[in-house]
């Protein structure tokens, strides 16, 4: 009964964080902020929030993974919660954002593993995702309205139901301390680390590169979409519906995919995300002019396939050692955002001198380029396959 009361905290805890870290882009549509800036402060977000999660993952190994993602929760609550209050003062709206970053890179590695944990059936990590990619299409919305009735300077009032989880987080969560690995050197992490490296790099290499390419799509659109709306004159209201409706076509995907993982060829389900999401993510950009309905169904297809293998991702990591669960999560999670958050300055960059649609389509095609590495990937759970690297027929 705690590991059930268990995972519904942490998989609450989840849908508060990511909704949370979905603000600033509402924000920063409503502020009507340049292109290049929202680039720029994305970059940074996306930094703060993503390679730090191979440290906290890291440390969340080898000591309380409770301790990690309750002060994710109450960092990510707080920050976020502040940005609206501050969005006329750059200095400070750039600390609220990367202190905001590490709270919501605290809580992942640590959270998606005590959920796991917690049920140890192969639907939870999809659901645990699922749910975290429902919070993150559902914050702009409720930011939006939030706005829209109450102004940007009541949204402190926003961090109370995040604070509420986090003590709930604190007395129901189970997490045993791993003591015994809790004074590590700084000698002893670098050569962990390049243990790690040597034992898991060539089989995780073809798994991080693909989530990489994923994830530059994702960003992108999501970073530009509530501007995309506006620019094709559409209301504030479609530029917030627009980023719920890419997220949360993108958390059905994730659940359907991995679920289906268990079943079918992992390789297969690679091979179809690509090709299917990569042509309607085209229609998409050229769909302005046709019914807000039709674009947005044309999105939330595109959005499906394209997104819908983050969890396979992280499943697909964890089964390469459970030792490094956490490690492995932030490297799929944290690490990979990391590197993919090059797309938000780079469409920001093409945005000047081209349409916005135009500068999101060169990173919209950029999965195909990742088709021939699917061969190189599992193609059912590691406990039924000799090598990550032994090629069969797809």
């Amino acid at each position: 009964m705690r590991k059930t009361r268990s995972f519904v905290t942490v998989a609450v805890a989840h849908f508060l964080v990511d909704a949370y870290a979905a603000v600033f882009w509402p924000l920063a549509a409503l502020a009507s902020m340049s292109s290049e800036r929202i680039g720029t402060y994305s970059l940074l977000l996306i930094l703060s929030m993503s390679f730090s999660q191979l440290y906290f993952g890291y440390r969340a190994d080898r000591s309380s993974r409770k301790r990690y993602v309750v002060f994710g929760i109450v960092a990510a609550t707080v920050c976020m919660s502040l940005v609206g209050r501050w969005v006329d003062q750059p200095s400070v709206l750039l600390a609220a954002l990367i202190l905001g970053g590490l709270g919501i890179a605290s809580f992942h590695p640590g959270g998606v593993v005590l959920a796991s944990e917690s049920s140890p059936g192969p639907w939870a990590v999809p659901v645990f995702i699922f749910v975290g990619t429902l919070g993150f299409a559902a914050g702009p919305l409720i930011y939006v309205e939030f706005e829209d009735r109450w102004g940007l300077s009541a949204t402190p009032w926003l961090m109370v139901p995040g604070l509420l989880i986090a003590g709930l987080a604190w007395i129901t969560i189970a997490d045993p301390e791993r003591a015994e690995t809790r004074s590590e050197s700084s000698g002893s992490v670098l050569a962990g680390t390049r243990s790690f490296v040597s034992e898991h790099g060539t089989a995780i290499l073809p798994l991080y590169v693909m989530a990489v390419v994923r994830t530059m799509v994702a960003l992108a659109f999501q970073c530009f979409l509530p501007k995309l709306m506006l620019d094709w004159g559409l209301s504030k209201y479609h530029a917030g519906l627009s980023f719920t409706v890419f997220a949360a076509s993108g958390a059905v995907g994730n659940l359907v995919f991995g679920s289906l993982s268990t079943r079918m060829n992992r390789r297969w389900l690679q091979t179809v995300s690509v090709v299917v999401g990569v042509p309607f993510s085209v229609a998409f950009l050229f769909s302005n002019g046709l019914p807000a309905s039709v674009s947005f169904t044309i999105l939330g297809v595109a959005s499906f396939f394209l997104n819908s293998t983050n969890a396979l991702h992280i499943l697909m990591g964890q089964e390469l050692s459970g030792k490094h669960a956490s490690t492995i999560s932030s490297l799929m999670m944290g690490a990979c955002w990391g590197t993919a958050s090059i797309a938000a300055p780079l469409v920001g960059w093409l945005a000047q001198s081209r349409p916005l649609s135009e500068a999101l389509l060169v990173v919209g095609v950029l999965p195909l380029l990742t088709l021939p590495l699917v061969v190189y990937l599992r193609p059912w759970s590691a406990r039924k396959t000799d090598s990550p690297w032994k090629k069969s027929d797809l």
